[in-house]
């Protein structure tokens, strides 16, 4: 039996599998993040299916792994410190994902535990797309360079295109729109370039994060800048990641995608404005990603909650792209967990 843990800020996502990897049970805790409470639910929950510890492999998904890690991995301390290392560089994502991990060695304590990294994904990138134009010295010393994430999201969505297109190598670009986002060009089944970069922060506008801005923004602007509530904010960090993108300019009425495309569809300005500025900024990716693959497109894939959700929103996005307008639109629903467990299925 394989466990994959999805443990997020806002939400704990797991599912059971069996060795063929069909789903037993899946649940999801939303509004939680890691803690004993949802361990012990979930070890309660696995003595009910008459399941030992020790019948286990459980596998978490960790966002950001650094120049260290390419592929899944046995969970061992020294892994675990290894893993801390890259907090910093997702922090709306890495401290919870470690949380679980510790959580789960201290409710399964028989259990091996692995784990698999959205950035493995992006080992494939060539160097043109990786290296950003900075002193080569910090690539090499510093290892700065793009790393790419929701690469789970996106190889999960690949293989399912693959089926769907009956094409082994398959040229595609796939967007996964939910509270983050991300787009990835991949070129005969393999990730060329992708949005995200050293950071979540980078490429397209997310819920709370602004994507690509100029630099100088920051530079000019070092000390403290009011936020949305009016208070002062000396922070960067905060701003960038929590008050910005649709959020930030749609401002504090709206709580959740979904009422910000009613205000859109009402005509609120601001919603409006928000829902427009998402969509043009994918659309210049879409056209960016269209060129540097200089092949016939086999299938535009939309995944998240937002991508494989409204019909709207890929509307909104495919309606005036003529590069698009005879490529098939692949809707595949996330399924993270089920691709976790598919890379760690015949480690030991």
């Amino acid at each position: 039996m394989i466990l994959a843990i999805n443990s997020g800020s806002t939400s704990v996502k797991y599912k059971l599998f069996d060795a063929a990897i069909k789903e037993i049970f899946a649940s999801e805790l939303a509004g939680r993040h890691p803690n004993a409470q949802v361990f012990k639910t979930l070890k309660q929950t696995l003595a009910k299916q008459g399941l030992a510890d020790n019948h286990l492999k459980i596998v978490h998904r960790v966002v950001h792994g650094g120049p260290d890690f390419f592929g899944p991995i046995k969970l061992s301390t020294a892994v675990l410190e290894k893993i801390k290392r890259y907090s910093q560089l997702a922090p709306l994502h890495n401290p919870y994902n470690i949380k679980g991990i510790e959580l789960a060695g201290r409710f399964f304590p028989e259990s091996a535990q692995y784990a698999v990294f959205d950035t493995a994904f992006y080992s494939s990138l060539p160097e043109r797309a990786k290296i950003y134009p900075l002193p080569m010295r910090f690539y090499e010393e510093y290892k700065i360079k793009k790393y790419g994430f929701h690469g789970l999201s996106h190889q999960y969505a690949l293989e399912v295109a693959k089926k769907t297109l009956g094409k082994s190598r398959p040229n595609l670009i796939s967007l996964h729109l939910g509270s983050g986002c991300s787009i990835t060009a991949i070129k005969q089944g393999v990730a060329v370039d992708t949005s995200m970069g050293y950071t979540p922060l980078e490429g397209l506008m997310m819920w709370s994060r602004g994507g690509d801005i100029d630099l100088g923004v920051i530079l000019q602007n070092p000390k403290s800048l009011r936020t949305n509530d009016g208070a002062e904010s000396k922070n960067w960090k905060k701003i960038l990641n929590f008050e910005s993108g649709l959020m930030g300019i749609a401002g504090p009425a709206y709580h959740n995608y979904l009422e910000i495309i009613h205000g859109y569809e009402a005509g609120e300005r601001l919603a409006k404005l928000a829902i427009e500025m998402f969509v043009y900024r994918i659309q210049k990716y879409i056209g960016a990603y269209s060129a540097i693959l200089n092949d016939p497109l086999d299938g535009l894939i939309f995944t998240g909650k937002i991508g494989a959700g409204l019909p709207l929103t890929r509307e909104l996005i495919c309606q005036p792209l003529k590069c698009v307008s005879q490529v098939p639109q692949l809707v595949i629903p996330p399924n993270e967990e089920k691709m976790m467990a598919q890379l760690i299925c015949d480690l030991s």
